[in-house]
Formats: C-alpha cells, structure tokens, sequence
C-alpha cells in the first residue's frame, strides 16, 4: 500500500508531524498545508501510534523528546520505512540511532521554516533523470 504514495506529485504527499509544541506545529502544519501537502499532527508518540493506523505517510517529521518516550525510538519501531526528518532542541541523537531510524535530516530547533520546508520538497520529490541514470548522454559533461 505504501508503494502507491511514492507516484504522487510531492504537493500531494502525506506527512505526519509529531511534535509537542502546540506553537510550532501549528506553524509547520500551516506552512506544509499552503504548500499543497496533507498534513496531520500528533502531540505525542501514544497520538502518532494511533495516526499511523489510519494515515499512511509520506514523510514524517518528527520531535526527538516528546511527553512519552524519544522519536528515535518511534522510528525504530515503524512497520514500514518511511522517510524522517528528526527534529529536535535536545541534544542530538547518536549516529547510530539516526541512521538505525532511517533518519534522513536532523534539524536542530530553532530553524527557518524555509529550511524546513526545501528538506520537505527535497525528500518526497522524485528522483531527478540524472539521478536515476548515473551515466551522462553521449558527449556531455
């Protein structure tokens, strides 16, 4: 089933922002909803597990210490890999942790939303021509 999100046009993708400060996620969630991208929030990783049985993401955006538990541990409990933005005031997690999630992008707090927002875009846009074809047309480079 989640293969089915990855042919969507990035302006339509899913995300899942868990995060406990109502203030920032609010900003995020507005930001990402004028952008054209669904959106839905969860205040903690009891809200975010109840979300996910419902809402298939694209990415998720994700706090690391949250009311119950760190979004490290979230992450490494996901039944399907799905791209993450990890983003947190703490100190950040270990390597390990990161890369054991899937973690693709730490953000430490504060951060411009435009900063945000280009991880977002760059994460859920698909794979450029010349990406996918690592080898360059006859003649170039």
């Amino acid at each position: 089933m989640l293969a089915s999100h990855r042919t969507r046009t990035h302006a339509s993708a899913r995300i899942l922002l868990v995060d406990d400060e109502d203030i920032l996620s609010w900003c995020i969630d507005m930001e990402l909803a004028a952008l054209g991208f669904e959106v839905r929030t969860a205040s903690s990783l009891k809200m975010a597990h109840e979300t996910l049985e419902t809402f298939e993401p694209d990415l998720i955006i994700c706090d690391q210490g949250l009311p119950d538990g760190w979004g490290t541990e979230f992450i490494k409990r996901l039944k399907h890999p799905v791209p993450v933005i990890m983003i947190t005031a703490y100190t950040p997690p270990c390597l390990e942790d990161l890369h054991a999630g899937g973690i693709k992008k730490l953000l430490r707090k504060p951060f411009d939303l435009s900063v945000l927002t280009g991880e977002v875009q760059h994460h859920l846009s698909p794979p450029s021509a010349m990406a996918s074809n690592p080898c360059p047309p006859a003649g170039g480079l």
